[in-house]
């Protein structure tokens, strides 16, 4: 679908262009065009397995699952957990399974915090633990499916690292 309204953009500015500079112009701006859409398409559906890829692949398969719970309320499963911080500071996990996200709530703060940017048709399929890291397997589906993993430090309060990975390399 993104492909074929590329196609039509880069079509209704070639003729733009050829309107404006000739044939030229109108080969010129459409090359162009093309090497920026292909670069836009690689950097959505292309998984760049480098070294952190590789990395959080690893420390994904390491980490402890949490038990998925039936109900979280409303009748909601997915995953509730109570951690405690280093520093003594308590720390309330909350994900759901089925078009959700993952928050956390530390007790020295109001509001929870989000550990990865809504998405729609978000599932989340998996979350795990080593030391103070938590790790969020989740799936977004539309036209297609993604599948990304969000580490998050409990410690330093932030997100580490939000890879797109393949399925198939996590289990």
């Amino acid at each position: 679908m993104a492909l074929v309204l590329l196609l039509v953009c880069i079509g209704l500015l070639a003729a733009l262009a050829k309107r404006a500079a000739g044939w030229k112009g109108a080969v010129l701006v459409a090359l162009a065009l093309i090497a920026l859409g292909g670069g836009w398409w690689a950097s959505e559906n292309v998984i760049w397995r480098n070294d952190e890829y590789r990395r959080v692949i690893a420390e994904f398969k390491q980490a402890t699952p949490f038990a998925k719970r039936a109900d979280l309320g409303h009748g909601e499963s997915g995953w509730k957990e109570n951690l405690v911080a280093p520093n003594g500071i308590g720390v309330n996990m909350r994900a759901g399974a089925h078009i959700d996200t993952a928050t956390v709530r530390y007790s020295d703060e109001g509001s929870p915090r989000q550990m990865f940017r809504p998405v729609d048709y978000t599932n989340i399929s998996d979350v795990r633990t080593h030391g103070n890291v938590l790790y969020i397997l989740r799936s977004i589906t539309l036209f297609h499916t993604e599948y990304r993993i969000t580490v998050f430090d409990v410690d330093r309060r932030e997100v580490s690292a939000d890879r797109r990975v393949d399925v198939a390399d996590v289990r």
